[in-house]
């Protein structure tokens, strides 16, 4: 892995164990960073507020954007961390719709440091689930999913698919890419 960045990005679709593989590193002693976009619809939907992805996809896109820049940016401890979901899933988000991106949004992916090495998760059957969050379809979740591998390539990042698996052998496959890239995880 040819970036020094610490801030590396776990990204993907709806309901592909994201979160759980953010809390087995997190156990594991690593900085891991929750999704913004769910914290972002907890607090739309507390409020009566159409800012959400099934609402009005534009408002809810710029207040995860908001939100993220503040906290993406901050982080700034050398330690290695893992962010669930980054900015240029807000722009996918955008693109799925077909949606303008504001300039700012490519701008503000460059100027948050992360590592141009992301990992990936695909989308699956066996485990998609819908919640009082996550309410697309499973069509539209492969549709985002196939925006963010798109959107994360024109970015310039390289994708690493960590596939279906227990999710202590996900962790274990993200540590080994970064040790064999002489990552220092230490």
């Amino acid at each position: 892995m040819d970036n020094l960045s610490n801030k590396f990005i776990i990204t993907g679709a709806a309901s592909a164990g994201k979160t759980t593989l953010l809390h087995e590193l997190g156990r594991r002693g690593f900085n891991c960073y929750e999704e913004v976009s769910r914290r972002i619809i907890r607090q739309q939907l507390s409020i009566s507020s159409n800012a959400l992805p099934w609402g009005d996809m534009q408002n809810f896109c710029t207040l995860t954007f908001d939100t993220m820049v503040k906290e993406h940016m901050v982080q700034t401890d050398s330690a290695l961390c893992f962010f669930d979901r980054a900015l240029p899933d807000i722009i996918a988000n955008l693109d799925s719709c077909n949606l303008p991106i504001p300039p700012p949004y490519t701008q503000a992916v460059a100027n948050a440091g992360y590592n141009k090495n992301a990992f990936i998760l695909p989308i699956h059957p066996s485990i998609f689930v819908n919640d009082h969050e996550r309410r697309e379809t499973y069509a539209q979740a492969n549709k985002i999913y196939r925006s963010i591998i798109k959107v994360y390539q024109s970015l310039g990042f390289t994708l690493h698919e960590i596939p279906l698996m227990p999710v202590s052998q996900r962790a274990e496959m993200i540590l080994t890419k970064l040790h064999t890239y002489s990552y220092d995880i230490a």
